[in-house]
């Protein structure tokens, strides 16, 4: 479907019209959204980052999860706020 509008968007330099496929429009069901915009669970937080290694390499913000771990009520805050904690 992605594929099929950047091909036709790209296909032609005369072609100057514009179709957008309404089936893109509803990727994200109004279930998932609501889902989606729920406050953040500091449950959730803290079982996402304890799941992670704390041994493994960091990513490539240069964080390891072990900086993560110590920090959660942070990572609400930026998760909610996006900003850090002072």
């Amino acid at each position: 479907m992605l594929i099929r509008d950047f091909a036709n968007r790209f296909k032609s330099a005369q072609d100057s019209s514009t179709n957008i496929d309404m089936e893109m429009l509803n990727l994200v069901s109004l279930e998932d959204n609501n889902s989606l915009i729920q406050p953040i669970q500091d449950s959730k937080i803290k079982e996402a980052i304890f799941r992670m290694d704390k041994y493994r390499t960091p990513g490539p913000d240069g964080f390891g999860a072990a900086f993560f771990q110590e920090v959660c009520t942070a990572v609400k805050s930026f998760l909610e706020e996006g900003k850090f904690l002072k």
